[in-house]
């Protein structure tokens, strides 16, 4: 009897037990459930939100001065609404930004140094009337005009945003020129647009350019194809189109053909990047001051430079499409630091140069 007791009361300890071992697996598979079916919702809400915030830092505009371009039209508002709405409001006090006024040095320099190589006759002078005819597309408020003003004797701004265009003016009259020397308007030579756009740049005036050029603004564009065509309709046979922007950081790099006389064809092998309607914050705006006195000999050879994935790579077949020949490359050896939390880091811009047919 005792024996019986003892192995009834071992018994029930023993079911005890049991029961606890068994709540305790039972609590314990219910948490790790639990923690499972969180986690997985977190992967499902929290982690898409995380990745886009990634990516659209990466390619969408720049926060400069608490402005945000957002990175997919809204409100029914087409790409050049955006950027236009966008450039009407920019702070005049963007271009002090430090990281963007070295951009803007690191452009101009390049620029004055290699000037021969985009299109400005060695010896041309605006002051012996020997200068060349320059249409700064997307002008902002003046800057590559008025440092290229020495080698031009005919400067035309055009740019989609009235307050560009004003400020772009304002600056003409600053340095002392006359609106027959330097003016802007507000307009679009993009084909297949509102031709009233078109027409606020009619005239002999906004014809005939020895160089047009587009600087940081072709990602801004939704048919960039269609904007270098309207730029080549501007050109005497021969000018040069020059396209200057950024491309993706050092590291991330491929071989560019940039030699002269590449076909359509091979261009087309480096693929199209027809990604827009972002922005690294420098506006429309370049260079910082004018009258660079730079040695005029310098052309350096940049054939073998190695170039990073991006608008660059597409840059010739754009040229390509446009009806321009002789597309050439050449990436800046300069670094720009811009911001990560837009997207930057150590950047490097690149210079697209080409023809317009002589026939």
């Amino acid at each position: 009897m005792p024996t019986d007791l003892g192995y009834n009361k071992q018994h029930q300890t023993s079911q005890k037990y049991q029961k606890k071992k068994t709540g305790f697996l039972y609590n314990t598979t219910a948490f790790l459930a639990l923690t499972i079916i969180l986690a997985l919702l977190a992967a499902y809400f929290v982690l898409p939100s995380r990745l886009t915030t990634k990516v659209a830092t990466t390619s969408t505009p720049a926060t400069i001065m608490d402005v945000d371009i957002p990175n997919q039209p809204k409100d029914g508002k087409t790409w050049k609404e955006v950027n236009k709405e966008h450039y009407d409001n920019l702070p005049e006090d963007t271009f002090k930004i430090k990281w963007i006024a070295e951009m803007h040095r690191q452009i101009i320099d390049y620029l004055t140094t290699n000037r021969v190589w985009i299109g400005v006759p060695e010896g041309a002078s605006a002051a012996d009337g020997t200068g060349i005819r320059l249409l700064d597309y997307a002008c902002g408020s003046g800057r590559i005009s008025t440092a290229l003003a020495p080698y031009a004797k005919h400067l035309r701004g055009i740019d989609i945003s009235s307050t560009m265009v004003k400020r772009y003016n304002e600056a003409a009259v600053e340095a002392g020129f006359t609106p027959e020397r330097m003016r802007a308007v507000e307009a679009d030579l993009a084909t297949g647009t509102d031709s009233s756009l078109a027409k606020a740049a009619e005239g002999d005036e906004f014809q005939g350019f020895d160089v047009a050029l587009i600087s940081m603004a072709l990602h801004h564009v939704e048919h960039p194809v269609a904007v270098l065509q309207g730029m080549a309709s501007r050109l005497v046979p021969g000018g040069k189109l020059l396209v200057i922007d950024l491309h993706m950081a050092d590291g991330e790099t491929e071989d560019v053909p940039t030699g002269h006389g590449h076909s359509h064809e091979h261009l087309h092998e480096h693929g199209h990047d027809h990604s827009h309607g972002h922005s690294h914050g420098h506006g429309h705006d370049h260079g910082h001051d004018h009258g660079h006195d730079h040695d005029h000999s310098h052309n350096p050879d940049h054939s073998n430079a190695k170039a990073p994935g991006g608008l660059h790579t597409t840059c010739c077949a754009f040229f390509g499409e446009a009806g321009l020949v002789h597309g050439e490359i050449r990436v800046n050896t300069e670094v720009s630091q811009v911001p990560p939390q837009i997207g930057g880091g150590n950047l490097r811009l690149f210079f697209g140069v080409a023809e317009k047919p002589s026939v």
